[in-house]
This record gives C-alpha cells, structure tokens and sequence, in this order.
C-alpha cells in the first residue's frame, strides 16, 4: 500500500513492461535526463554502453535500439554521479576524465571528455607582429596584454600576431579572448599553428567575423590539433577601419596537475555558475559562467581550489547544491559560503564549515525543497540535512529510525517522485522497493515497502503525463529458468473512473494491455513465459492463467484487456493503545468486535487480524465509496492488530478505519 500526503492509503499501481536490457547477465543503471517537462528521458547505462527511453517506449534507430558506446564497465556504475545543464549530462568517475553526454535530438547524443582549459601567460618576448599598425610591445607587460596590444587600421591580408612558446614548450590551445573597445574589428581572422614535420601553417579555425562581435571580450574556440610551438592570429581580409584590442589572453588544455586514473573527480555539481568537483579532500570549482575553465587567481570570477582541513582524511563523496551548497564526506557533512552571508562565492572568501559528523556514502543525496536526503555511510540510515535553528548550523536527523526493520539491507538507490506521491524511493540491495511518503512542512514522513516477483535492481524518475513524475525500474525476474532483466515504469495512479478503461486501472507488474477489437487471444506476453498471471478484463477479475507461447486465452472476448504478473497489497495497522481507568492497554488482551472501513472507489478487499490469518472478503457490486461496517469473529489476543489485504488487480483506497475494541 502507498499512504499519501493526505491520509488515505491505495494500493500501488503496477509496472508496466517496456523492454528487456541489453544484458539479462550484467547490471545496468538508469539515469534522468530532463531537458524540459516535454522531453525527459531515461538512459539506460550499462556494461560499456547506454540506451535511451522518452515517452514510455524505448527510442530506436533503423528498427534497433538507440545507443552510445561507452567506457564505463559494470562494476563502476554504483560509483557514476551526474549532474545536467541544459541538454548536457555531465559525469564522473574516480577512473575517468570528466565526461559529458550532449543531446541535440531524441537519436543524436555525444559522449566525450570534457576538454578543461587553463590560461597561458606568456612572456612579451614570445610575440611578434607582421603589419599590425601601431603594435607596440611596451604597451604590453609579461604574462599579460593588459594595455592598449594594438588598433584595427590595417588595410592588407595576411597580416599576423604570431606567439612562439618554444620547441621545448609546446602548447596545446584551444581558445583565444580579445578585448575589442572603441568600436567593432572590420576584421576577419584564422588561428593557425605551425607543423614542424610540414613546415607549413595549417588552420585550427576558419573565419572569424570578428565585425559581427560585441565590444568587450570576445573568443573563438576549436577542437584540440595538438601541441605546437607557434600559433597566430592571421587576418583574412582587406578592412581597414575599426577599433582597439586592449588584451590578448591564451588558453590551453589542461587539468590539475593531482588528476589521474584513479584519482579523477568523482563527484560534482553546479553552484553559483561554476562547475564543482571534488576528488578525496579537495573541491575546484570553475571560472563563474565558464564551467570548463579553471584558470586559478583572485579575481571575483577566477578559478578556486580547496582542501578541507580536517583531524581525518575522509573521501568528499557528493555534493547537493541548493540555498548552500553541501557537501558529504565519509566523516562528515559541510557548508560551502562565501564569509558574508549574502555575497558570492568568490577565491577571497570562500569559507566551508563542518555542521555533522554523521559521515555519508558516495550515493548521490536528493534535494527537496530547502533539505537534502543523503544516506549515510553505513547504507542503512537515511538522514536529512536541515537547518536546525535553535542551534544555528544544519543537522542530519535520523528518517529512518522508526522503521529499522525495513532496513536489514543495504541501500542501493534512491530517487524521488514528486508528484503524485511526494515519495523518495529506495531499492535495496536485497531487490525490495522502498517507498518513503515525505511532505515534510506538514511534518508527514511514512515508509512502505514493495515486493514484486523478481528483485528491483536499479531506478530513476522522470517527468511523466498529467503533470506527474515516473518511476522507471530494472527488475530481475526469473523467465524459463533464466534472469532476465525488465525496463519497466509504475504506471498512473488509479483515476478514480470506469475501472475498464486502458491505463488508469492497471494493477499488474511486468504488465501490458491489449486494447482493440473484442478478442479471446491476448499475445505479445513472450517476456512472461512459463509465469503465472493476473488478468482484468473489460474490468473483470479472471482466473490465474499460465503464459504459454507468449499468450493467454480468455474464456469471454474482451476489448481492453491488462495482463501481468500478480502481487499482494497489505495494509496492517499499529498495536492499538487505548487509555482507560487501568491505564494503558498496551500488554493486555483485545479482542477487536467491528471494523468500519472507511473507503475510496474500492471494488474488492480482504480483512483480518494479520497478514497470514484468515481473512475474510468483502465484494461491491461496483466501484463503493463510503463507510463498510464488518464483523470481527476473532479472539483475544494482545496486539489488536487490523489488516487490509488486495490480491486481485482493482483498486482499493482506505480513508479510515474505526474499530470496536475490547480490553481485557
């Protein structure tokens, strides 16, 4: 049962079947990509390779599944952390470059390293000119063009500003900035480099209309042609009026010089328009508004780098970026500010802070509102980062410390359902789903646990239809003997409507729908070979059928037909306490006389005292809203237990339930 925000608890809408991984063998990862409330999509990442979903289906290409190749094997896809920008994802990992997968069309995506850049600040003696008028070397001090570098009045082509680094000091640039004040360059330029096994220049780019570019800085970038020892600035064009460069900047590729395999960064976000990312004890955060520079300094806007200083040495594990940015260690949990508390974070007055010493696990936390869900370094704890006012810092109160029975294994995702729920879920490293109702301003938090036939392996949300969010899962279930691996999405909740209808009453896992001309033949079931079904046809409950051949055969014609594997929906209440002259009740005998179900659109339900107890069952001629009074023919026992069972795939919804109860 999922309880709700609002009170009532249902029954959990069932998986619906999409396709099979790649690999039934080898464990997969599925990871959000929202570009917007239109195009969301899930990716699959598996064993060197990723496959995409938009619109509950699979995306295809010539009839076969979409796919990028990648570098990340099965064992390192726990340790992947995400975070996007626009229609870019970008990723990490301690054993690999930063990475970056770009979107520009449902079946068009790029993987790549993230080509970093840091600035060249060569000497005035590098630079030389060939017809640029006015150029004068002392108007430029070393490792910096800060002054007037030289005017646009040049009438030819062919004219250059040539920088030589130097055989023994080859550089690899990548992008060039110019200041341009006055008015706009008439000028059009190519960046060259010299091949010394030529003996030619050659062109890294092509036609930069530099007329056409706003006063101020300006750049022109270019994918990497290696490292060379002369560059310049070559003018392709005869205009001969314009107005001033003021400065000249290089950039080069480059990384921070501790960065190797092994010990790239491994977690990351964005804060503030920079770029974050943190390996072991150490966070670089980029230039602002340019997330692959990390030109360090102390301007505003530079590059920062930062060890935390602490009395152990514990791994940075993720970031959460928010109102503060937050960072967890394995011995800890911090703020990142700036020293005021309204400034920006800039090289002068960065300042991170310990508030816990809780310490957490490299899983990705999950924001909500103003607080962050991070799990804690055992795997089996939950905590929240919260500001705790009375104490003037943030704390990481326990959310799972009513519910440690639920928590006897290791938790392996989480992710969260914003709407219609307001769940964050948690698969398990057992194969259990679980569910957490979390509304926390109204101060509502209820875990619920999920079982399906197979083990839920892995997880991610996306924006769905009518202004909801899915959840997408992995789910190993034995096929024929064989595991096999399911992409599936829990469908819409129950609407409330005609219980025969093709999605808004679908209450089976692994589940498809027929959904057509009145049949008795429903096919298309081979991914449930050999497996035991429920059946719900034109809104009417039929018997157990075994799939054979990839189909089952009904005993009437039905038009909307759901077909899927079964599972039990319980709702069990706590031990009730009742105050009376002798006290409490807890430790005495009850004996419950009568129940009133207080229910919701409800076609069906069992109940009794527990879970494996006999139960008695309570059938509506239609869909019944209202209050059910039942008799309890049960006997004296100690807890005064109520349970609510559903088997049958129809929709049940428990507002309340009122009991008669006898103390001994």
């Amino acid at each position: 049962m999922i309880p709700t925000v609002q009170g009532p608890s249902f029954n959990r809408p069932g998986f619906r079947f999409v396709t099979l991984a790649k690999y039934h063998n080898k464990e997969c990862r599925l990871v959000s990509f929202d570009f917007s409330t239109e195009q969301s999509y899930i990716l699959e990442f598996g064993h060197l390779y990723i496959r995409f979903f938009m619109d509950r289906g699979q995306i295809s290409d010539a009839g076969n599944p979409y796919e990028v190749v990648t570098t990340y094997t099965e064992t390192e896809l726990t340790e992947l952390q995400f975070v996007q920008s626009n229609d870019v994802l970008f990723i990490v990992h301690k054993n690999h470059l930063p990475a970056k997968l770009s979107r520009t069309g449902h079946t068009s995506w790029t993987l790549t390293n993230i080509s970093f850049i840091k600035q060249y600040f060569p000497s005035t003696s590098m630079l030389t000119t060939s017809g640029f008028d006015n150029f004068n070397a002392t108007y430029c001090s070393d490792e910096k063009y800060s002054t007037k570098a030289w005017d646009n009045n040049t009438d030819g082509v062919s004219e250059w500003m040539q920088i030589d680094t130097g055989v023994d000091n080859k550089k690899e640039f990548t992008r060039i900035e110019l200041y341009i004040e006055g008015a706009a360059l008439n000028a059009s330029y190519a960046i060259q480099y010299y091949n010394d096994l030529t003996s030619l220049w050659v062109n890294a780019a092509l036609d930069w209309n530099l007329s056409i570019e706003p006063l101020g800085w300006v750049k022109k970038e270019w994918d990497s042609v290696g490292a060379w020892s002369k560059w310049r600035l070559y003018k392709t064009n005869a205009a001969a009026t314009g107005g001033d460069v003021m400065e000249v900047e290089f950039y080069e590729l480059g990384i921070p010089k501790e960065w190797g395999t092994g010990k790239y960064p491994s977690a990351v976000t964005f804060f503030e328009q920079r770029l974050w990312l943190a390996y072991e004890q150490t966070v670089w955060a980029s230039k602002s508004g340019d997330f692959y520079n990390f030109t360090m300094g102390i301007n505003a806007n530079h590059a920062m780098e930062y060890t935390l200083a602490a009395q152990q040495v514990n791994k940075i594990q993720w970031f959460a970026s928010g109102k503060i940015l937050a960072i967890g260690t394995a011995g800890g949990e911090y703020k990142v500010s700036a020293s005021a508390l309204d400034d920006a974070i800039t090289p002068l007055n960065l300042r991170i802070v310990k508030q816990s010493s809780i310490g957490s696990d490299y899983r990705e936390p999950i924001p909500i509102a103003d607080i962050v869900l991070y799990l804690q370094r055992s795997k089996k704890k939950i905590r929240e980062f919260t500001y705790n006012t009375l104490e003037e810092k943030y704390s990481s109160p326990d959310m799972t410390v009513l519910a440690r029975h639920l928590f006897l294994s290791d938790v392996k995702y989480m992710m969260y359902q914003q709407e219609p729920f307001s769940i964050l879920w948690c698969i398990m490293a057992d194969g259990v789903l679980l569910g957490f109702t979390y509304q926390r301003l109204e101060g509502i938090t209820a875990w619920h646990q999920h079982i399906t036939d197979g083990a839920f392996g892995s997880g991610a949300c996306s924006y769905g239809k009518n202004g909801n969010n899915m959840l997408w899962v992995a789910v190993n279930r034995q096929i024929g003997g064989i595991t096999k691996k399911h992409i599936e999405f829990l469908e819409e909740p129950y609407d409330g409507n005609d219980i025969n209808n093709d999605d808004g009453c679908f209450f089976v896992d692994s589940g498809l729908t027929y959904n057509g001309q009145a049949t008795t033949l429903v096919s298309g079931l081979g991914h449930l070979e050999g497996k035991q079904v429920a059946i719900l046809a034109n809104g009417f409950v039929k018997e157990l059928q075994t799939v054979v051949d990839g189909q089952v055969t009904l005993d009437a014609p039905a038009t909307i037909v759901h077909v899927g594997l079964p599972y039990t929906s319980i709702l069990q209440t706590m031990r009730i306490e009742m105050q009376d002259a002798e006290g409490t009740s807890q430790g005495r005998k009850k004996r419950i006389n009568q129940c009133v179900f207080r229910l919701y659109k409800t076609k069906q339900f069992k109940y009794s005292t527990t879970p494996t107890s006999h139960a008695k069952e309570v059938v509506f001629d239609s869909l019944f809203t209202g209050d059910k009074e039942v008799d309890f023919f049960t006997g004296w026992d100690r807890e005064g237990y109520v349970t609510i069972i559903n088997d049958k795939p129809l929709p049940v919804g428990i507002v309340a339930i009122i009991a008669e109860v006898g103390v001994s």
